[in-house]
């Protein structure tokens, strides 16, 4: 479904971070900034923090000929300065849409203030994990407004689709930074995304609610790998490659949008054999 992105709504020109953490119990914060969340990577679990909209700045061009740093213009400056964050009512409905769909805690709390957004994350509640997606998901509302719009839209306009199928729609033909910063196999031009590079494999979108709907005590359980390590092994359980070719696919991009395949992600407790009775059912 081609949907008109307005033009105000951009991806930002990096997708650095800012944020606040306070470790102990003392109440005390301690601003960070920087390119990912990896200063706190290893204390998620335990600090609790708080997302704030990144401040961005032009990088400066090395001239080779003059061996010297070239400071940006002030046009760029200012290019670079312009809010790129989703808007606050949309924002708030993204909050909620991830959130039902477990990627958010419920006990964090987005807000607005002065037109800018927000989030906070309690510590030493949950899983590494799922903090981990919602600061993936806050990063996203600031920093790919045009990825989370999408997304918000066709949860708003189109009629028995799942959160997860435009999720997945959304990362394939937005998201660009890979898996470095996100809990997602799936990006623009990802085996995750495409699967044999034709076809949109639809076990890892799947995947995904498999791994949130967990328990935080059970995901606790799981490796000390990345989150999308461990949904990839489950999208390989679901369903998987034969000959390269996905088991589980979509032949083309806009028709994850479509409601044909809602049976598959509302299974409880799916399995190969099930799902793939679902996926011929629907074809």
């Amino acid at each position: 479904m081609a949907i008109e992105i307005p033009k105000e709504v951009k991806q930002a020109p990096n997708d650095y971070v800012k944020y606040s953490v306070c470790e102990g119990k003392d109440g005390k914060f301690e601003d960070k900034d920087g390119v990912c969340y990896g200063d706190i990577m290893s204390s998620l679990q335990s600090v609790s923090i708080r997302c704030v909209p990144a401040v961005r700045t032009p990088p400066k061009e090395y001239d080779s000929s003059a061996r010297k740093f070239i400071e940006p213009t002030e046009k760029e400056i200012a290019d670079w300065a312009e809010p790129t964050g989703i808007d606050s009512e949309r924002y708030f409905k993204w909050m909620q849409l991830c959130k039902d769909n477990q990627l958010v805690p419920t006990d964090a709390r987005p807000y607005a203030d002065d037109g800018k957004n927000y989030l906070e994350i309690p510590g030493g509640i949950y899983d590494r994990h799922l903090v981990y997606a919602a600061l993936c998901c806050y990063r996203w509302s600031d920093s790919y407004a045009n990825m989370v719009w999408q997304i918000v839209e066709h949860m708003e306009k189109l009629d028995g689709i799942t959160f997860w199928q435009a999720f997945h729609h959304g990362l394939a033909t937005r998201y660009k930074y890979g898996t470095g910063h996100s809990f997602s196999a799936i990006y623009v031009g990802s085996s995750g995304a495409y699967g044999n590079k034709e076809n949109y494999d639809l076990s890892h979108s799947l995947a995904m609610p498999f791994f949130f709907s967990k328990t935080v005590e059970e995901r606790k359980k799981s490796s000390d790998g990345y989150a999308y390590d461990e949904m990839a092994k489950i999208a390989q359980t679901l369903g998987g490659l034969v000959s390269n070719q996905p088991i589980l696919y979509s032949a083309k991009l806009d028709d994850l949008l479509t409601p044909k395949w809602t049976a598959l992600y509302q299974k409880e407790n799916p399995t190969k054999e099930t799902l793939l009775a679902l996926y011929k059912e629907a074809l």
